[in-house]
């Protein structure tokens, strides 16, 4: 319940690299990647503050553990929240000292239908040139989709295709059946990944 090594070198090149000081985690589960993403923002100095939400209270409390073992306290910011609620937004923002994150990392849910719902909410409060990462946008991750309608994938297609304010790039899209096991892999994540930015 992790993103994977390729993706988190995609992060911290987007945290490290870009000198960012707020990030918002959607979906931590046991907080693999809140703690790297914390040791970061640690490591960069400053005043810098991951705030990750997750709707499952069990998985965030197992994560404070860890975070506050960590000492990431001043760092990392968790939250049991919906990300599909207005509410959830609007707390996230008042973490941040009313401002939105400058990256969103999404991975929620392989729904189709609430993907839709959570770009739907957070994309349109994006600030210009944020950009938000979707975990799950390759053909393999699609059938992850208990719904059987395409997941993240066909979620931010479709999605994004009604959109004149925003770009993306989709990579590993076509990935199937041989996922992160072919060597021919430059960007070797087989569940995909999305980069949508705010324009």
């Amino acid at each position: 319940g992790e993103w994977n090594p390729p993706a988190m070198g995609v992060i911290q090149g987007l945290v490290d690299g870009s000198g960012l000081t707020r990030v918002l985690q959607i979906g931590h589960y046991y907080g693999y990647s809140a703690l790297l993403i914390g040791f970061w923002l640690r490591a960069m100095g400053g005043r810098r503050l991951l705030v990750s939400i997750d709707i499952d209270q069990a998985a965030t409390d197992f994560t404070r553990r860890w975070i506050e073992r960590a000492e990431l306290g001043d760092y990392v910011r968790l939250l049991v929240a919906d990300a599909t609620d207005p509410r959830t937004v609007d707390a996230v923002v008042a973490e941040f000292g009313d401002r939105m994150p400058q990256l969103i990392v999404r991975d929620s849910t392989h729904d189709y239908r609430l993907t839709k719902r959570e770009l739907g909410l957070w994309v349109p409060r994006m600030d210009s040139q944020s950009i938000l990462l979707i975990n799950g946008t390759s053909r393999l991750s699609s059938g992850w989709d208990e719904s059987g309608r395409g997941g993240p994938r066909k979620a931010l297609r479709d999605w994004v295709r009604r959109r004149r304010d925003v770009d993306y790039l989709s990579l590993n899209e076509r990935v199937g059946e041989r996922g992160m096991e072919d060597p021919q892999l430059a960007y070797a994540d087989g569940c995909g990944l999305g980069i949508l930015q705010k324009r």
